[in-house]
């Protein structure tokens, strides 16, 4: 599968189908959860995925 080829609608069904609740996917995001659904076709999972904890003001 060509990820750079897919839609930011087929990138957010993908991973989906993996189980995992992505954000919207656009073009600030695209890269991320392109290379998070490579990831996982590559056997990983999306624990393997290191999110950077979140920020509180």
């Amino acid at each position: 599968m060509d990820i750079d080829q897919l839609t930011n609608e087929e990138i957010r069904d993908q991973l989906m189908t993996y189980g995992c609740d992505p954000g919207p996917v656009v073009g600030s995001t695209r890269n991320v959860y392109a290379n998070k659904l490579r990831r996982l076709l590559e056997g990983g999972s999306e624990s393997n995925v290191v999110v950077p904890p979140e920020v509180r003001y």
